[in-house]
């Protein structure tokens, strides 16, 4: 199916299998890597691909749900991974905002301290000076 013909429906299923052949790909170049590695033994080589394989657990299980028996992604499934990623990162970074927001103004507020001690000494100062040239009882 080229994109011409594919529909909206169809481009998402293009976009959602090429995604997924990527992700796929990746993981087994890793264990290829790992299998045509003289340096490892045998038992190492199996130890790397096992720890390869935990890391993508989650990914391969989804994938497993992904993908029908016809070899078609499960748009349903697909997408509603996506956005609970997506949700994720999004809270990730409203939290990282928060905090920069927070430290700003923590700068802010500290910066302001700064000028408030900085008036009341130079005003403090015009009181001595005052004082010392007028007397106290003036």
């Amino acid at each position: 199916m080229n994109l011409k013909e594919a529909g909206p429906l169809g481009i998402a299923q293009i976009i959602a299998q090429k995604h997924l052949l990527w992700s796929t790909e990746r993981i087994k170049n890793k264990i290829e890597d790992i299998n045509q590695d003289a340096s490892l033994s045998r038992a190492e080589q199996a130890e790397q691909v096992k720890d390869i394989l935990k890391e993508h657990k989650s990914f391969l299980g989804d994938l497993d749900r992904f993908v029908t028996r016809s070899g078609m992604v499960d748009m349903v499934a697909y997408a509603s991974r996506l956005a609970e990623v997506c949700g994720d990162k999004t809270a990730t970074a409203m939290a990282l905002e928060s905090l920069v927001e927070g430290i700003l103004h923590m700068n802010h507020m500290f910066d302001l301290a700064v000028k408030v001690s900085k008036t009341a000494q130079t005003a403090k100062e015009q009181v001595i000076r005052y004082t010392a040239r007028h007397g106290k009882h003036h």
